[in-house]
């Protein structure tokens, strides 16, 4: 069969998780977005900061307190049951990319001062 999706050639094998129309691997990926928006809209649907919304893809989970974190949102495409992810969920901002990387600068750049004005203590 032929992929209605990436137009792969794959072989039509239930065992294998083939269902219809498309391959596994874009069956999986078709899942994960679902999974995604799901999560996207249980936040709000947009970036916490600026309001960014145009996207999922440019739409990701920061957590608050990274001690607090049990896991990773996406870490190794394990599908964690929904009452799950929303506990983990809980405990992230949803953030556009480029405020997720100005919260990471923000943060490395605090940590470094702090180091900074330690060392002169000492």
């Amino acid at each position: 069969m032929i992929c209605a999706i990436c137009s792969k050639t794959y072989e039509k094998d239930r065992r294998k998780g083939h269902k219809g129309e498309i391959c596994g691997s874009c069956r999986v990926a078709k899942a994960r977005r679902a999974r995604k928006a799901k999560a996207v809209e249980y936040k709000g649907g947009s970036c916490e900061r600026c309001g960014y919304c145009k996207s999922n893809a440019a739409l990701t989970f920061h957590h608050r307190n990274p001690e607090e974190k049990s896991f990773g949102i996406a870490e190794n495409g394990k599908v964690r049951a929904w009452a799950l992810l929303q506990a983990e969920l809980d405990k992230c901002l949803l953030l556009c990319h480029n405020c997720h990387a100005e919260i990471h600068e923000e943060e490395s750049t605090l940590a470094k001062m702090l180091q900074f004005e330690a060392s002169r203590i000492n």
